[in-house]
């Protein structure tokens, strides 16, 4: 096989395997293993740093941070997913869906 088919075939080979990408259909936060009451920083190393967040001082003097995440996502349509993970006193609280909307409406013209 000369040289130039070879070229050719992993062409080909590489063009039809990316074509065959999945795209991902669930938050990546479903399926991992967050625990309540685990450390803000064990977090952050693990997901990275947030793309926003929100910090105040409660009536009892504790510091309560929010750290926002989102994720894009194919489920029929492709959606943005903000998640939102609550520390208090850097001990993880909550964690709930903040936001969920499709990317386009299918709708609209």
């Amino acid at each position: 096989m000369n040289i130039k088919t070879k070229l050719t075939t992993l062409t080909l080979s590489l063009i039809l395997c990316g074509s065959c990408q999945t795209f991902r259909q669930s938050s990546r936060f479903v399926s991992s293993d967050i625990q309540l009451g685990m450390s803000q920083k064990a977090f952050i190393d693990k997901y990275g740093k947030p793309f926003n967040r929100e910090i105040e001082r409660t009536a009892n003097g504790s510091i309560k941070e929010t750290l926002f995440y989102k994720e894009t996502f194919f489920r029929t349509v492709w959606y943005d997913v903000t998640t939102a993970f609550t520390f208090v006193d850097s001990v993880l609280t909550k964690q709930e869906v903040y936001k969920e909307e499709p990317l386009y409406n299918e709708h609209e013209k």
